[in-house]
């Protein structure tokens, strides 16, 4: 339940987060984001979803950006291993961790106190 609240917020206020510094919005490779990421065992559902990203990319489709989480959470693997098969250069991503200028909880806890205020 907790993982569920701190993701709404997270998507709810990531323009909050940026303009407080609480997330630090960057553009690296998608093998960069990997390397950074836990490793994804690629079974035959992941290698669908990932097709059906990579058929997106493809059709010039926007997705959301790639994050990075404390703890060694992210949200994007999918993402970034089509955009790595299909030879793209950059994604953008989304840096919550304390380390690069980010604090999901930190900032979430901001903005619960500016809304009670």
């Amino acid at each position: 339940i907790r993982d569920k609240l701190v993701t709404r917020v997270q998507t709810c206020a990531l323009p909050i987060y940026l303009k407080a510094g609480k997330a630090k919005m960057r553009k690296i490779s998608p093998q960069e984001f990997l390397n950074e990421s836990d490793p994804l065992h690629i079974g035959k559902g992941d290698r669908r979803i990932i097709d059906s990203f990579k058929k997106h990319i493809e059709h010039g489709d926007t997705l959301g950006p790639l994050k990075l989480y404390e703890g060694g959470h992210q949200d994007g693997r999918h993402r970034a291993n089509a955009a790595k098969a299909l030879g793209v250069k950059k994604v953008p991503v989304v840096d919550y961790r304390k380390e690069h200028g980010g604090a999901v909880i930190d900032a979430a806890l901001d903005v619960v106190s500016k809304l009670r205020r």
